[in-house]
């Protein structure tokens, strides 16, 4: 039976006793996109993007372990502990091959599952990824957080896990409204503004996570914590690769550098004139052109 609806949720119970909540706009006679959300949001940030692929793909949707809906019965230490729930996660829907979009820390749980599975996936998505060498948070001195201990400890993320229990909006809306050049779509239908704001609060992981998106390297070189164990060589899947060249988040240069390290032999790099970070809401129609061309 196919679901038209963004906003019915699924839950599927993995092997590893983690139960994964996603949506799905069904279109049973396409291709399948298996979109992975970024660091403080969930699956309904996908909402702008899914109404512009809705009728091109078979849309799923996740909230990944510790996300939104899903549980978070065991801790996770690294992106590969994420790209081993979506390979149970596909394993569990009979899903053989599908096409795969990472956006923002999920580009980093997507680049480690194609660096697993590539075999499995007809396409690779990458929109404002985190780089091959992860994402440097940087302590009061400057200098990238060294221990998961001292995660812990961050200043910064103390603060945002204290907000998320406090249930304080307004914490969140100032922070997204730092990062959005074009903050009135974000708020231009309320009803969907607050979704994107209380399904933040969900979050059960921000320490885990920032610290497996501050030690992620699949590169060949040390990122001030680790050796890279350069299995972005293991990449040889068909890769679309988008960033937007205002992105305050991650410069796009880190999207420069994983289309330069990928095996692939079809690759392709949009560097999107004018885009911030948020563009799978902020120009949700610019990017959906973009992989509707590309695929």
């Amino acid at each position: 039976m196919e679901n038209q609806s963004f906003f019915d949720i699924f839950y599927a119970k993995l092997p590893n006793n983690e139960t994964i909540a996603y949506r799905r706009i069904s279109n049973l006679s396409k291709p399948i996109l298996l979109l992975i959300h970024g660091q403080l949001t969930t699956s309904s940030w996908f909402y702008e993007i899914s109404k512009e692929l809705k009728g091109f793909l078979d849309l799923i949707f996740i909230d990944l372990r510790g996300y939104g809906r899903s549980s978070y019965n065991a801790p996770i230490s690294s992106m590969r502990d994420l790209a081993n729930d979506i390979f149970l996660f596909v394993n569990q829907l009979g899903i053989k091959k599908f096409k795969l979009l990472g956006f923002s820390l999920g580009g980093a749980v997507a680049l480690q599952f194609a660096s697993q599975y590539s075999e499995l996936l007809e396409n690779l998505i990458l929109v404002s990824s985190t780089g091959m060498t992860g994402f440097p948070i940087p302590d009061k001195n400057g200098n990238r957080v060294k221990t998961y201990d001292d995660m812990r400890n961050h200043w910064y993320f103390k603060k945002v896990v204290e907000n998320m229990q406090k249930k304080d909006k307004q914490f969140f809306e100032e922070t997204f409204a730092d990062h959005f050049q074009n903050i009135n779509k974000f708020q231009e239908n309320q009803d969907i503004h607050n979704m994107f704001i209380e399904e933040i609060m969900l979050q059960k992981n921000v320490f885990e996570t920032c610290w497996a998106s501050n030690s992620f390297n699949i590169s060949n070189e040390y990122n001030n914590i680790n050796q890279g164990t350069n299995e972005i060589k293991n990449i040889i899947c068909p890769t679309l690769l988008i960033h937007g060249s205002l992105d305050k988040s991650i410069p796009f240069q880190e999207s420069e550098k994983i289309y330069n390290s990928i095996s692939s032999k079809e690759k392709i790099l949009e560097i999107v004139k004018g885009a911030d970070h948020y563009a799978v809401v902020n120009n949700a129609k610019m990017i959906a052109d973009l992989i509707k061309k590309n695929l």
